[in-house]
């Protein structure tokens, strides 16, 4: 069961580690070395806290965000607030969506020598298969062989720095802003603590006890911030990074071929995973806050999918 539970939940981190975590946590590492750290730590924390705390809600009442929504301020101002609300972030999954398929492609532009234009259609077609099944277990596999990949990647590149453990974890719980950070920081925080993933947990958590749901989230949500710290760190071997092929040079010169080819791994995962759950996402926020039927919920993915695309 708790096993289970880690793998269903493993589709909050496989949605907020995409290529916007990676341009910023290596741009961080690039930038200021291991001074930003602790940020990452204190976002992977924020994010726990969260997203219990909107799964515990789900479990505790049996009712959904928008029926929370309703009981808490009456039926009128709950559906003005489930438009808003449920509307900008179905919105910003959209948003999101064509960063995550470019930067899968992207990813796998490092590994094969095929166009961008064929990268694109066929992750947007795979991610429609995955996503047309509508299995929450199937797609927490997925997302789970994905996330792994992206660890084995970015933990290898991160292993391969000259950083100690006492550097490391000084680095992590002790805060420092170096001058013109300050962007960096909110952008780390910004990537972890994913809106959209606040009502993801809530719908995924149904039909999960308190116990399972907390330590299923807990160990996702902690193996996505470590691989996060991974990027971070695996940038601090690079002095500049104006693009991934840039990055993939450096990492290239600086480690040999198996260093462009971890960063093509875990760019491709980190990519093709959020290009899967920011829809899903979406199509959870729909009947979480709109209360719509599967039909309804398959348009919402589609839309999100095709505007990416």
């Amino acid at each position: 069961q708790t096993l289970a539970s880690v793998i269903l939940w493993s589709v909050i981190s496989a949605a907020f580690i995409g290529p916007g975590t990676v341009t910023t946590a290596a741009s961080a590492g690039v930038a200021h070395g291991l001074d930003l750290l602790w940020a990452v730590v204190f976002a992977t924390i924020a994010c726990i806290l969260l997203q219990e705390a909107s799964a515990r809600l789900t479990i505790s009442t049996g009712l959904t965000f928008g029926q929370s929504l309703d009981r808490a301020f009456g039926v009128g101002a709950g559906r003005w607030l489930r438009i808003l609300v449920g509307g900008s972030v179905v919105l910003g999954c959209a948003a999101y969506e064509a960063g995550n398929i470019l930067g899968g492609g992207a990813g796998a532009g490092l590994l094969v020598p095929v166009s961008n234009s064929v990268l694109t259609v066929l992750l947007t077609i795979v991610a429609a298969i995955i996503l047309f099944t509508g299995r929450r277990h199937t797609i927490g596999w997925v997302m789970t062989l994905l996330v792994a990949l992206m660890g084995v990647a970015f933990i290898y590149l991160a292993a391969r720095q000259p950083a100690g453990i006492g550097t490391l974890l000084k680095a992590s719980f002790v805060p420092t802003i170096p001058i013109g950070s300050e962007m960096l920081i909110l952008g780390l925080i910004g990537t972890t603590i994913v809106p959209y993933n606040i009502f993801l947990g809530s719908g995924i958590s149904k039909g999960q006890t308190v116990s399972l749901m907390r330590t299923g989230l807990t160990i996702s949500v902690m193996i996505g911030g470590i691989i996060t710290a991974a990027i971070l760190v695996a940038g601090t071997s690079v002095s500049s990074f104006q693009s991934f092929q840039d990055l993939s040079e450096a990492l290239r010169s600086a480690m040999g071929d198996i260093g462009a080819y971890a960063l093509g791994i875990g760019l491709f995962a980190a990519g093709f995973s959020s290009a899967i759950t920011s829809p899903y996402a979406a199509s959870i926020i729909a009947a979480q806050v709109f209360d719509w039927d599967t039909r309804r919920q398959r348009w919402v993915w589609a839309s999100v999918l095709a505007v990416g695309f």
